[in-house]
């Protein structure tokens, strides 16, 4: 279980969760595990003050919760998202002949949601297997699907420039143009990169995917979408709080994982 993992399960229990805004995500796991620690001990070992002890402080967290809520005022039009998620099984990723095919069943699901009118569709990580603006057909098939369907288009795709590639999500304004891309800033080890390559690339270099890295982009860039500003953070950048933390603080008024 990853640091925010516990705290992910308080996800619909709004009041708890508010205490992450001075601790963070470790906190509300923290929360979790106490709570949970003090019934066992309350069965087993009948632990009844240390019980209490946990009930108060759980309800002055709440109590805290309730007030935080009760000052939120919403503001803004709200956002009408689609995400769409193809299911792609990785055998299939990794076979690059069929990139295209892949495009075309994300680009048939996105049709499928246009009748509910999103503000903003998104598709998930490496949604395009290929470098996106190198394979023209793949990103003329893209603004065609953008363009028609009038609306905000968010895309994962490996990405070049120059002599470094990255794993990044690109953003597409409603008339087709390219408006931001956000490239990833932690990537995962033997995954996206190979450490210490000089010692390992000799028993590895038989697999092609260890044929090249991918490489991290430090900067906490925000996607300006329409005026509303998005913070990205892909996969595994997810179980780093600082990373999503930084983009509220550049700005971003909802995160996209």
């Amino acid at each position: 279980v990853t640091g925010g993992g516990l705290a992910y399960s308080q996800v619909n229990i709004l009041p708890l969760i508010q205490i992450a805004r001075f601790l963070g995500p470790y906190a509300v796991s923290f929360i979790v595990v106490m709570i949970n620690v003090a019934i066992l001990e309350l069965l087993t070992e009948r632990k009844a003050d240390q019980f209490s002890y946990v009930v108060l402080i759980s309800i002055i967290i709440l109590l805290f919760g309730f007030y935080r809520i009760s000052m939120f005022k919403p503001s803004g039009k709200p956002l009408s998202i689609a995400v769409i998620q193809a299911n792609i099984s990785q055998d299939v990723k990794l076979d690059y002949g069929l990139a295209y095919e892949i495009v075309e069943t994300h680009d048939r699901m996105s049709r499928q949601t246009l009748k509910l009118k999103p503000d903003m569709v998104i598709w998930p990580e490496t949604a395009v297997t290929t470098y996106l603006f190198e394979t023209r057909l793949i990103r003329s098939r893209i603004e065609k699907l953008v363009r028609e369907s009038r609306t905000y288009y968010l895309i994962g795709t490996p990405y070049r420039n120059i002599d470094k590639i990255y794993n990044s999500v690109v953003a597409f304004s409603p008339d087709g143009n390219v408006i931001g891309r956000y490239d990833k800033q932690r990537l995962v080890p033997f995954g996206e990169y190979l450490p210490f390559r000089y010692i390992f690339y000799r028993m590895m270099q038989g697999n092609p995917l260890f044929a090249e890295d991918y490489n991290s982009n430090p900067k906490p860039v925000v996607i300006d979408i329409g005026g509303t500003k998005a913070g990205v953070v892909i996969c595994f950048e997810s179980t780093f709080p600082s990373f999503v933390r930084d983009k509220v603080k550049k700005g971003a008024k909802f995160i996209l994982i």
